[in-house]
């Protein structure tokens, strides 16, 4: 996995400039499911498997297209994919 800045989005930070290795990719991974568990699934208690699914393929498009990250200068991870962030 070889990462490369974006135009508009921040490079400030070590994740937009280097590879991603080891416990780093684990750091990250962790942070993302906490996210996941206190943003959405601790808030909303699903009850069945079936409206659990359901709430994760609609938090992470939330995730993805519209909740802005720091870590990317405040752009969300579609627009720094796209190329279409704007710088912080």
């Amino acid at each position: 996995m070889n990462l490369q800045p974006v135009a508009g989005c921040s490079t400030d930070s070590s994740f937009s400039r280097q590879r991603i290795v080891g416990s780093e990719r684990s750091a990250l991974i962790e942070r993302l499911w906490r996210s996941v568990k206190y943003e959405d699934v601790y808030l909303k208690e699903y009850l069945t498997v079936k409206a659990l699914r359901q709430g994760l393929h609609e938090y992470f498009r939330f995730y993805n297209d519209a909740r802005p990250h720091e870590a990317l200068g405040k752009c969300t991870p579609s627009e720094c994919y796209n190329g279409l962030g704007v710088a912080a």
